[in-house]
């Protein structure tokens, strides 16, 4: 597919998306953004995607699945912590739930195997967690100042 028909496609996509969800729904969805860039990168330093079962199922359509639990063993860390990890992964549609606390990865989970995209996922919520901590000191000095009590 051309360069410029992919990118019309994809822009049509998030349009169809955007009008198909209510007002509300795109105000949670546009908030929840960070916590979803939070949820990758404590799966990138934790090695959440490494665990979880990469093969792809070749003589079943079932996928290769593993529990919170085992993952959190695995990787050394709480499971209540991991399981909400997963569930905002999965709320963006990284990895699949395929029962009650339990996970297969699907495409777009394979796609952070790679190493070069781990390192790109970090970026933005370094970038993120400034800016909002920009935002916060912004807003209590403009408080300050409208309460009068620079």
């Amino acid at each position: 597919m051309h360069q410029e028909t992919r990118s019309q496609l994809i822009d049509a996509a998030e349009r169809l998306a955007i009008t198909a969800r209510y007002p509300d729904e795109n105000v949670f969805f546009a908030a929840t953004r960070t916590t979803q860039d939070a949820a990758i990168r404590i799966a990138c330093d934790l090695d959440i995607f490494s665990v979880v079962p990469s093969d792809e199922p070749k003589t079943t359509s079932r996928l290769t699945s593993i529990s919170i639990t085992d993952v959190a063993s695995a990787v050394h860390a709480d499971p209540v912590v991991v399981g909400r990890v997963m569930r905002a992964l999965v709320s963006c549609h990284i990895f699949t739930e395929t029962g009650e606390d339990t996970y297969a990865h699907n495409n777009l989970s394979r796609a952070f195997l790679v190493p070069e995209t781990q390192s790109f996922s970090r970026r933005p919520t370094t970038t993120t967690l400034k800016t909002i901590a920009t935002l916060h000191s912004t807003w209590v000095l403009i408080l300050s100042w409208v309460s009068g009590s620079t």
